[in-house]
């Protein structure tokens, strides 16, 4: 979550990538479920160049 929000605090396009099993880790140590997803990454980006604003 930080690291999402520092990225997109420094302007880039940011997006966790979570679990495709669905990964339910608060479920998992007995917590009520969907709470807490496993996060296994965060995909980062910027515009293509030719997608710059040159004006």
């Amino acid at each position: 979550h930080l690291a999402h929000l520092t990225a997109r605090r420094h302007g880039l396009t940011a997006r966790p990538v979570g679990s495709w099993q669905q990964a339910d880790l608060g479920a998992a140590l007995g917590a009520p479920p969907g709470r807490d997803w496993v996060v296994h990454g965060l995909a980062l980006g910027t515009r293509h160049a030719d997608e710059e604003n040159t004006t």
